[in-house]
């Protein structure tokens, strides 16, 4: 990845972004070799033809294109690569100091400290004082602020401790913010671990859990809204009905103002997961849907603009499921753009989708049409692919597709062979799409005759016997019908 940094971080620019850096390195003060421009030139024109695979060759017709009368030097591409990295590298940064982003702020506190500018050093630590007294957020980062500014305020050398009323009193303040900081921390990675030991059914012992509740019920922190909220959360994973999930769930959206946007998109994800681990099964895609809605509402789901695969296909997935085929065309249309995927061009992603859509209406054919030829770097959209074939090829109940789906099937567990053994795939992730396979190439020879090749007993009692399996209730459907 070392050696490819530059392509890495060139790809990842906007047009806008290329602009500027074009610019940015053509002026003398940041640059003045011009081979730099030639480069930046030849990536923007040939950035989008290659992938990671294909840098090696991108880096020796790059240096065709800057050194054309010469034959390829490795020390002398490096040498160039590493000049334009560096600038790149400090255009970005430059790129993050012009947004509203406070991190100029602590530069320039930085900056009176190290001068020694008292004055100007402590009006700055005033002025960010009282940002974080108005601010109503409440999470471990607010109070991770807080103890840093008070750590400052009580050891720079040179503020006037005697002009402290009560340092006794700052001091007990720093402790106070600390625990409850380490409170909210604590607690909050606990509920993580907690999801995922119930998802994979694995146990790790988290030290002091127990002591953290006691320590958060304290007399003079137990009304803090966030810290019984995890409370309340560690409760349900520990116990269903120890906690009413609707109360927490009514909860988590009240309390999303009080944390600022990442631990509101952490919230929202363990609101989530709390449904599918809590409420009744034929009531999880309803409620999911809901969530995923307010989500998107209030612009919770998306990190630095983008939204991630597994959002994006959990909302496709369950907007299909109910029937919400308008909404979901909406949501393809307008978020695509913004959809955080490996692929080179989303083309192929937009068809995947609109498959599932044509899937979700019965228009099997249509599906099969649109799933032809298409190919995908990223996995998840790969595993897609494959068990929407599957399916849609199942679900046209002809005699040649039935043979089909045997030919899908094992054309999917070579695909899941390989891509596990080259490291791409989890165990979890080929167990339960290996379980699938199994049964799904089980459903053309299964039917309710005495004389079936495949009984539907056998074929439930299997499906049963199988703790992870994706697609579960399509194929539970499907035994229904036979």
């Amino acid at each position: 990845m070392k050696k490819n940094k530059l392509f890495i971080l060139f790809s990842s620019l906007s047009k806008p972004e290329i602009n500027r850096f074009r610019k940015y390195v053509s002026y003398p003060l940041f640059n003045t070799q011009k081979k730099v421009v030639l480069l930046v030139d030849f990536l923007t024109k040939n950035r989008s033809k290659y992938q990671e695979e294909d840098y090696e060759e991108l880096r020796q017709k790059s240096f065709s294109k800057v050194f054309p009368k010469e034959t390829y030097d490795s020390l002398k591409q490096r040498k160039l690569m590493a000049a334009t990295l560096s600038l790149l590298s400090d255009f970005l940064v430059q790129e993050e100091l012009k947004q509203e982003n406070p991190d100029q702020d602590i530069l320039l506190k930085r900056v009176y400290r190290k001068k020694r500018l008292s004055a100007l050093y402590l009006a700055a630590l005033e002025k960010e004082k009282k940002e974080l007294t108005k601010s109503q957020q409440i999470d471990f980062y607010n109070y991770q602020d807080k103890v840093r500014l008070q750590h400052e305020f009580y050891f720079y050398v040179g503020a006037n401790k005697y002009a402290e009323k009560d340092p006794l009193n700052a001091l007990a303040n720093l402790h106070q913010d600390l625990d409850v900081g380490y409170l909210l921390a604590k607690l909050h990675y606990a509920c993580q671990v907690l999801v995922i030991q119930r998802f994979r059914g694995a146990s790790v012992e988290v030290a002091f859990i127990e002591e953290a509740i006691i320590m958060a019920n304290h007399p003079e922190i137990k009304e803090h809204a966030i810290l019984q909220l995890y409370i309340r959360m560690i409760r349900l994973l520990q116990d269903r009905q120890a906690v009413e999930y609707s109360q927490i769930k009514e909860e988590v959206l009240a309390s999303l103002p009080l944390v600022n946007k990442e631990i509101r998109g952490h919230l929202l994800v363990l609101l989530l997961n709390l449904t599918w681990l809590t409420v009744e099964r034929p009531r999880i895609p309803e409620f999911t849907f809901e969530l995923y809605k307010f989500g998107l509402e209030n612009d919770i789901l998306r990190d630095n603009g983008m939204i991630g695969t597994s959002h994006f296909n959990n909302i496709v997935d369950i907007g299909c499921s109910l029937g919400e085929f308008e909404y979901t065309r909406t949501f393809i249309k307008n978020y695509l753009p913004y959809l955080e995927s490996k692929e080179g061009s989303l083309e192929h992603v937009k068809t995947l989708f609109e498959a599932f859509l044509y899937f979700g209406e019965g228009n099997f054919e249509k599906v099969l049409q649109h799933l032809n030829y298409l190919e995908f770097k990223d996995l998840s959209y790969g595993i897609r692919a494959y068990l929407l074939m599957i399916k849609s090829t199942y679900e046209t109940k002809k005699a040649k597709s039935y043979k089909e789906v045997d030919m899908l099937c094992e054309a999917f567990r070579q695909y899941i062979k390989r891509k596990y053994k080259q490291g791409y795939m989890s165990e979890l992730v080929r167990e339960e799409n290996l379980n699938f396979i199994k049964i799904a190439s089980l459903l053309p020879n299964a039917s309710s005759s005495n004389f079936a090749i495949v009984p539907i007993k056998k074929l439930k009692d299997k499906l049963l016997t199988f703790e992870r399996v994706v697609s579960r209730t399509w194929l539970e459907a499907k035994i229904e019908e036979l």
